[in-house]
Parts: C-alpha cells; structure tokens; sequence
C-alpha cells in the first residue's frame, strides 16, 4: 500500500474512532466502502471521538436542531455546536449508528416510526417514541452515559 494512501485510511481511523485504537488484524469496512484497519470497539466503551459538524440552515428540517448523518451532524444553528446537551444527545445516536452498521440503524428507524405512527397517529408521538429517540432523550443530560452505556441500550427503550 502506498504511504499516502496508508496515511489516509490512518487520518479515517483517527476521524471515525479516535485515538485510542488496538489491532487485532482485521478490517472493518465502514461507509462508503472505506477501509478501516486496526480497530477494536473495546468493551462496552466505543471511544470514537465523534463527528464532523457542519452548519446547514436549509438541510436541517424545520423543528429539529440538526439531524445526523454518519459520519456528519447537520445543525441548524451554528450554536448549537457548543450546545453539550444537544451534542450528548447526537453522540448517543452516533453510538446507535456504529453499533447496528449505519444502514441497520436507518432501517429501523424508519420501520420502527413508520409502526409508531400507525399507532400514535401523530408525527411528533411517532418521533419521540422510537427507541433510539427515547433512550436519547433520556440520557441526554448525563454528559457521562456514554463511557458508561452497554452495548444495545436502546432494546430497553422498545
């Protein structure tokens, strides 16, 4: 592998994961075909230091403050990016994403509102009853949950 392209693959390691990565020889392949060598999601502690945020008034639907796109967040105000109660809140997501593989995590969250909204007959009740909402809402304000999260928490929130 050429040094530049080694240099790459090593700055999206440091992106997605942070900087605390241990190898056990194999690779994940992540978003868009990327590959990802020398990663280890150690226990229950994904130490991935987050996302790329970007301020996008006219991406953002209007309601929300932002809305996360793995591996970036779009917000709707650019204050929001020192807001650490809305960035817990998308951390804890980013956490959902990596965890069911980006895609996973689409799938059902669109399955899991389509379901709620049959049953609540309500945008606003669907959106706030899906599970990973939930178990984002209510941990949005302890700044410590993820270094203590296990793995799936959302399945409590079902």
């Amino acid at each position: 592998m050429a040094a530049s392209a080694f240099t790459a693959i090593s700055a999206l390691q440091m992106v997605f994961f942070g900087e605390n990565l241990v190898s056990f020889g194999r690779q994940v392949i992540i978003f868009a075909g990327y590959k990802l060598s020398s990663v280890l999601f150690h226990g229950t502690n994904l130490n991935y230091k987050p996302m790329w945020i970007v301020a996008a008034r006219h991406f953002v639907p209007k309601g929300y403050a932002g809305i996360l796109l793995f591996p970036f967040l779009f917000v709707r105000d650019a204050d929001d990016k020192k807001d650490a109660v809305f960035l817990n809140h998308e951390r804890i997501h980013f956490r959902q994403q990596a965890e069911l593989f980006v895609f996973i995590f689409y799938l059902w969250y669109l399955v899991e509102f389509l379901l709620r909204l049959l049953r609540f007959r309500s945008w606003k009740a669907a959106y706030r009853n899906i599970s990973f909402e939930r178990e984002a809402y209510a941990s949005e304000r302890d700044l410590t949950y993820l270094k203590n999260r296990k793995w799936y928490a959302f399945f409590r929130y079902i």
